[in-house]
């Protein structure tokens, strides 16, 4: 508890003011007032793609489709990315 109680008193409150939104937010939209788009980020694409760890840059290593385990081992060894 001594671990949990601090973290309980720091985020609960925020927790449920967002669920009450979320909440709100439903019952509009069943009463068919949709909610507006937000406004787009003023994050800078370039860097958010710099600051990635070079296995996520790395776009050798996604694989696509229905596989089972031994087909996605292979396609994984084969598309040459680094272990």
């Amino acid at each position: 508890m001594p671990f949990y109680a601090p973290l309980h008193a720091a985020f609960a409150a925020r927790q449920q003011a967002l669920a009450a939104r979320r909440i709100e937010a439903l019952a509009a939209a069943h009463a068919g007032r949709l909610p507006e788009q937000s406004a787009p980020s003023d994050a800078d694409p370039a860097r958010v793609a710099h600051e990635l760890p070079a296995w996520a840059r790395d776009q050798r290593n996604q694989m696509t489709g229905p596989a089972d385990d031994a087909e996605l081992v292979v396609k994984m060894l084969n598309s040459g990315a680094p272990a």
